[in-house]
């Protein structure tokens, strides 16, 4: 711990503790200890032996058992409190790439969204692409409804209007910031770290997880979940989403999740991908400004569920 305040508590009240503190904001650290009293003696039998060990250093280094961060937990990466049982709304993770276009130029200044959606609860990611227009009306009705608690994006690299509709579309998110390509990964470097990990299981069941042989795809010999498949065979089409994928395989890196998530993955195509042909639909969408106006999914005095559209229809029925 060094310097940093800390605090402890019995391990009764780990769950409760946590949960506390992630709703409020904090990123939290879970350090175990890795070494027993009997090995940390065998440790300094062994290192008490090596002339060339700086005193200073072993003293320090043999004077507790090891410990090392074992979980990064936030808002959404909370797997386990009684909220999750208890409240109806899903704490999403929500991870954005952009092509924008220059708004200078006559006619442009729209741009391509890729986005992730994940709900680590139940390990379920929603991926797609669309385009958007300079006011992003579609990428503010999905923030809108989702409502995410934490979004994942490139460090300077999203458009101000997106940046300003993260802003102003959202319930104050914990934000993070990646680096691009070294953290938050291109659409190349996404696959190959997913093929990575399922080529290392000896038994993945590709038919029951929704997987296409990547060999009939022309993929490589690794088995991709189809909507994977998809999105590469689409090329540059997808490209973006996959980046948004990979920037959020990043972030549930850091928090030791990825492996655990991957494992049991269920992939699905975000119901916003290809937007512009659902207008087609006999069916009327609404945006983000009708959403909140008409108190569609909370109301607009505490953004509580109490007086909203849907409550009232219900109670209507009954």
């Amino acid at each position: 711990m060094g310097e940093q305040p800390h605090c402890g508590f019995p391990e009764k009240n780990y769950s409760m503790n946590l949960e506390r503190l992630t709703r409020k904001g904090y990123r939290v650290l879970v350090v175990e200890q890795i070494e027993t009293p009997e090995q940390l003696e065998i440790r300094r039998k062994e290192m008490g032996s090596k002339d060339k060990v700086c005193y200073c250093l072993t003293e320090q280094l043999l004077s507790v058992v090891k410990r090392e961060i074992c979980a990064m937990v936030t808002q959404g990466t909370l797997m386990e409190g009684e909220s999750l049982f208890t409240n109806p709304d899903t704490s999403y993770l929500l991870s954005i790439a952009e092509h924008f276009q220059n708004p200078e130029v006559p006619g442009k200044g729209g741009g391509v969204i890729g986005l992730c959606v994940v709900d680590v609860s139940t390990s379920k990611f929603m991926v797609g692409q669309f385009e958007d227009d300079l006011e992003r009306h579609w990428l503010c009705s999905i923030l809108s409804e989702l409502r995410p608690v934490e979004v994942i994006k490139p460090s300077n690299a999203l458009s101000p209007e997106t940046e300003r509709v993260i802003k102003n579309s959202t319930r104050n998110p914990l934000v993070n910031n990646l680096l691009p390509f070294d953290e938050f990964w291109d659409a190349e470097r996404t696959i190959n770290e997913i093929r990575k990990y399922y080529s290392s299981l000896e038994h993945y069941p590709a038919a029951q997880n929704g997987c296409t042989s990547a060999d009939n795809a022309g993929n490589g010999p690794v088995d991709l979940p189809d909507v994977l498949t998809e999105l590469v065979n689409a090329g540059v089409d997808g490209s973006y989403a996959l980046s948004a994928l990979g920037g959020c395989l990043f972030y549930l890196r850091q928090a030791f999740l990825d492996e655990k998530l991957l494992k049991c993955a269920k992939f699905e195509r975000l119901p916003c991908s290809g937007f512009f042909n659902n207008l087609q639909k006999p069916y009327m969408i609404l945006d983000a400004a009708a959403l909140e106006n008409l108190e569609i999914l909370e109301n607009n005095r505490s953004g509580g569920l109490s007086g909203y559209f849907l409550v009232l229809t219900i109670l209507l029925l009954f």
